[in-house]
């Protein structure tokens, strides 16, 4: 499945690059590579009929997985050739003759390459005229480089119901220079936007009337940083390779008083708010002469912010009239092969033309038709049937009882996925899917070395999408039995190893022939509790010197003490994980690998240093050394890593120092230094890395006595923060020093984190002003926050900005909250007025005893939190009461609603609640709250809540006083954990009539479940550790009355409940 998606990436990313049009001069292989792209783009253009005939069609499957394997050949070798290019100021000739001089020996040989090429020329020619042979239909829109001029007549004959004169006259229009012109194609997947935004760039007017048009992807760029696309923008303008970041200077000049068309295609919602757009325009027209336009697609449609000039087109659905039948007619009727001679093609008769057309009218007058996808699907499935069975599958379509549809249709959306979208999803298949904590940064990681990603700070969480049809055989994740066998095109590999596998897996690799092709192995170790043994090391060793062409090892985990030595003769190596292992030292031969892009050492608590020869990593990206506890010191030589955008040394609690300067990592973009205890001193230089995107742990006042907050003012792309040891501002000797009145200067920060360390209470009297007033100056850099955290404040009084005064709420973007031990504080920041909260925690506030209207906000909106999804309290030993809203009256007035008994005023009824009262809300957890006793805060009743009830909570008591369990009538799973007062389940609880499924884990006490659980519409019972627990009711133990019954240590209880009783699953 992926076939479509990697062959457009490396004919319209790969080859046109201008590193490798350097490499084909540098190895005379510009023939080769002419046929290769030649060949690709013809069996590009049957990828998506033979996708969906491989689903019937056994000949064209192994047609397929031939493709698939061969696509990831021609890939794998052309990041090899890409491997050896190097940016210097030498000229060409002498470049060339180095390139030629230094070649590395075996697979990455001059001559071993061509043979290669050869080879793969073969191939390709051999799958294009199998396809052909096929009768696969032939799209011609995936036949040529869309940005090449002649792509324009291709789009004339197949583009049907493309709106472009629309947008063309509004390009036309002519707007005073002061406003800049920016236009928005905005719509759904498969509307059509890019195929609009091309007949724009390539439309007569267009051409002839800018001076440039520059045509930007914007799928890769996750983060939407400006200088990112700096870079890119300048290759495009130049064809030629720039290593560092930051480009304007390269792009001003050619553009300076020229008028161009600037379209950004791919323009994802999460990825671009309205300041970072606003920078980019701002940037991009700085020199430009009057005229010039900006046009980007946008998917999702999203209400983005920006200060510019915007017009927006987003009529792209449904398709005009007539349009989509004829698209249908098309794919359906073109033409049909005739059985064993693809050369003579015979037009379908006009009876069965006009029963398709009787057939598109009836859908249409059925079905609203909203994208492409739909009529073209359509057409190669009739198109794939035998005329005679046309009625028969217009019936099953009509009635929406055709069974493939959905595999047709799953396949039809895949072909148009993005190659970064697509590739995510297949890594996630080999890691085990959303299974497996934390895979998602070894993903983006990998995805990052290979190239098909830019790097970004904020590693968001890929959402793991699984699908039924398309598996792709390339990617290989061997049974734990070692029962499977590995295909012949597997490219990617997973392999789960203990002490008595390793040795078989290593002969199923040489059985399948796959060694030498093999692009990635994930090794995963079974047995966790003892190191490698010296034998499984040497077969290691063997194993990895066949693997000549890996790029990505990961060996996370598996308990080796030593690097095999074989791993630094993987000359293409990329990505390397030894995260978790018991490694003491790294051989300075490690430096060999050249071509490195990522390096994690994360948890190898063993680890006493590294390479003295690191900087010989010159393309090293990301590299990795949390929580390896023995390293005291890094390398001077660190300092040359200048292409280095991440390094993480966050809770190395030995390490005392860092290079003095480290200034030459004009490329760093994040630096985490949470948790570094022996760090006594920042390191120099700071404001000089202008690229720097997220900084952690850095002190407010390192242990010399020195204020660093400053070093903060130049750093123009900061987006996370995060400030630690800012008590050390309230020392007596640094009361005389004058604090920075801002910090920031015009950053918008994404995430903030303020953290003071642990302070007496006896010794502190409360914030001085100065540090007030440096609390306040944060008001400025707040407009695009998401992510804010407090931790150990010690003022009573909170920061303007966070206590949201009318004047000043600028936290409209918030969606996470942590308050963390604002012991001082004895009233909660009205947080239920943003708008985009969706997680809150509050944990500390030993001064809080009442929630009421302040948590709620003052601005009497009828909706409270309505986008919160987790809720926690957490150490708050006064709290009694949890009140509802003081000002239900005014809503209910407003609201045109009927006056509420008197309880309810402090509440709120069923009709304000389904107004937005917590209306989202999916998880409300209470830790220690012993005194909890009102609880007046009422839930949607349709909403499914889960309650999880910690440690010691009034709720619980044996003596309890706590009667408002009636008020959590929406909540359908309950926790406890950890409860140690509790003897049975208070009888109050029955009166949650939607409880479906109980978890009780770890409370000592808890003797017996009440009877009334029989009569409840409970589903499932899970109970752990409860080793009093001697009484559950009778018919809970029936065969069939629960989904899951679950006991674990609870010896008292387990004789009586037989393991055949129910089904046992775990329970979350």
């Amino acid at each position: 499945m992926e076939a479509a998606a990697q062959l457009r990436h490396i004919l319209m990313k790969i080859l046109p690059a201008p590193e490798m049009v350097a490499q084909r001069k540098a190895f005379r292989i510009s023939n080769h590579l002419e046929m290769i792209r030649d060949s690709l783009w013809v069996i590009n253009s049957f990828v998506m009929d033979g996708s969906l005939r491989a689903l019937e069609q056994p000949d064209v499957a192994e047609w397929m997985k031939e493709v698939g394997a061969a696509v990831e050949d021609v890939h794998n070798l052309l990041e090899r050739i890409l491997d050896y290019w190097k940016p210097s100021n030498e000229d060409a000739a002498e470049r060339k003759r180095k390139m030629i001089n230094n070649f590395f020996q075996s697979t990455s040989s001059r001559r071993s390459i061509l043979l290669e090429l050869q080879e793969i020329v073969c191939t390709l020619n051999y799958l294009a005229n199998r396809g052909a042979t096929f009768g696969l239909w032939a799209e011609m829109m995936d036949s040529m480089d869309p940005s090449h001029d002649d792509y324009a007549a291709i789009m004339s004959e197949e583009v049907m119901g493309s709106h472009e004169e629309t947008v063309i006259k509004l390009l036309q229009e002519q707007h005073h220079w002061s406003q800049r012109d920016m236009i928005a194609i905005r719509g759904d997947e498969y509307f059509g936007k890019t195929t609009l935004a091309r007949k724009v760039y390539h439309h007569p007017w267009v051409r002839q009337h800018f001076q440039r048009r520059i045509w930007l992807d914007a799928s890769s760029f996750n983060d939407f940083n400006s200088n990112m696309i700096s870079k890119e923008i300048a290759r495009l303008l130049t064809r030629r390779p720039y290593m560092d970041l930051n480009c304007w200077k390269i792009v001003d000049e050619h553009l300076y008083r020229v008028r161009y068309l600037f379209i950004m295609d791919n323009l994802y919602s999460y990825g671009a708010s309205g300041h970072k757009l606003d920078e980019l325009v701002r940037k991009l027209f700085h020199w430009a002469a009057p005229g010039s336009k900006f046009i980007f697609t946008v998917y999702p449609p999203y209400e983005y912010e920006t200060h510019f000039f915007c017009d927006t087109y987003d009529d792209l659905s449904p398709l005009p009239d007539g349009a989509w039948v004829r698209l249908l007619l098309k794919y359906a009727t073109f033409v049909h092969p005739i059985e064993g001679n693809n050369n003579q093609k015979v037009k379908v008769s006009p009876a069965a033309t006009n029963m398709l057309i009787q057939f598109a009218k009836k859908y249409s007058s059925q079905n609203y038709v909203q994208n492409f996808l739909i009529p073209k699907g359509m057409g190669l499935m009739f198109r794939q049937r035998d005329v005679s069975q046309w009625q028969e599958l217009a019936n099953e379509l009509l009635i929406r009882h055709y069974p493939s549809t959905s595999r047709h249709f799953s396949l039809m959306h895949l072909h148009y996925w993005s190659f970064g979208r697509i590739r995510r999803f297949l890594y996630e298949l080999l890691f085990g899917g959303s299974s497996v904590p934390g895979y998602d940064e070894d993903v983006f990681h990998i995805l990052v070395a290979e190239g098909t990603l830019t790097y970004y700070w904020h590693k968001r969480n890929i959402d793991f999408t699984p699908l039924e049809y398309g598996v792709d055989l390339c990617f290989f994740r061997m049974e734990v039995s070692g029962a499977s066998r590995i295909p012949r095109q597997c490219r990617h590999l997973y392999l789960p190893i203990n002490s008595k596998n390793i040795s078989k897996f290593k002969k199923a690799i040489e059985v399948a022939r796959v060694a030498r092709k093999l692009r990635t192995l994930v090794l995963h170790r079974e047995e966790i509790n003892e190191h490698i043994c010296q034998i499984e090391t040497k077969i290691l060793e063997s194993m990895f010197s066949s693997l000549t062409s890996l790029c990505t090892l990961d060996m996370r985990a598996i308990m080796i003490q030593g690097l095999p030595r074989a791993v630094v003769t993987l000359r293409c190596l990329r990505y390397l994980n030894l995260a978790e292992n018991k490694i003491e030292t790294l051989p300075e031969s490690i430096c060999n690998l050249y071509n490195l892009c990522v390096l994690n050492l994360s948890n190898c608590e063993k680890l006493k240093e590294l390479p003295r020869r690191i900087h010989e990593l010159r393309k090293l990206q990301i590299l990795k050394l949390c929580y390896c506890l023995r390293i005291q010191k890094l390398p001077e030589s660190i300092i040359c890593l200048v292409n280095l955008n991440e390094l993480d040394i966050r809770g190395c609690c030995r390490l005392s120092e860092l290079p003095d300067d480290l200034s030459g990592m004009k490329n760093l973009m994040q630096l985490n230094m949470a948790g570094c205890a022996a760090l006594t001193r920042m390191p120099s230089g700071i404001r000089r890395w202008i690229n720097l995107q997220s900084l952690r742990g850095i002190d407010a006042v390192d242990g010399h006595g020195n204020v660093t907050l400053s070093e903060l003012h130049d750093l123009r792309n900061l987006e996370s923060l995060h400030i630690q040891h800012l008590e050390r501002l309230e020392l007596d000797e640094l009361k005389s020093a004058t604090l920075p009145t801002y910090l920031l200067k015009d950053q918008d920060l994404y995430e903030l984190v303020l953290h003071w360390e642990r302070w007496n209470d006896m010794a502190t009297k409360g914030t001085s002003n100065p540090m007030v007033q440096l609390l306040e100056g944060f008001l400025r850099s707040l407009r695009e926050l998401k992510v804010l955290r407090i931790i150990s404040y010690m003022s009573k009084r909170l920061p303007t900005w966070l206590m949201l005064e009318p004047r000043l709420i600028v936290l409209k973007k918030l969606k996470r909250v942590e308050l963390v031990n604002l012991r001082r504080c004895a009233t909660l920041p009205p947080l239920g007025v943003l708008p985009q909260l969706e997680e809150v925690t509050i944990s500390g506030f030993d001064s809080v005893r009442v929630i009421d209207d302040e948590f709620y906000g003052e601005d009497r909106k009828p909706f409270v939190f309505p986008e919160l999804r987790k809720l926690t309290f957490s150490e708050m030993p006064r709290l009694e009461m949890w009140l509802g809203m003081k000002s239900m009256n005014r809503l209910e007035k407003d609201l045109g609603l009927k006056s509420m008994p008197r309880l309810e005023k402090w509440l709120g009824m069923k009709s304000i609640r389904r107004h937005g009262l917590f209306a989202k809300l999916e998880e409300l957890t209470l830790i220690q709250c012993p005194k909890l006793m009102v609880f007046l805060a009422q839930f949607p009743t349709s909403s499914q809540l889960k309650l999880k009830l910690w440690l010691s909570n009034e709720m619980l008591m044996p003596t309890s006083k706590f009667n408002s369990w009636s008020n959590l009538g929406g909540i359908n799973m309950v926790q406890i954990f950890g409860c140690q007062e509790l003897r049975s389940l208070p009888n109050d609880t029955r009166e949650i009539h939607n409880l479906k499924t109980l978890t009780i884990m770890n409370c000592n006490k808890l003797e017996a479940l009440p009877i009334w659980l029989e009569q409840s519409c409970l589903e499932s019972l899970c109970m752990y550790g409860c080793r009093a627990l001697s009484f559950i009711p009778e018919e809970l133990k029936v065969k069939g009355r629960l989904k899951n019954l679950i006991v674990e240590a609870c010896p008292k209880l387990q004789s009586q409940v037989h393991s055949s009783l129910c089904c046992i699953t775990i329970c979350k």
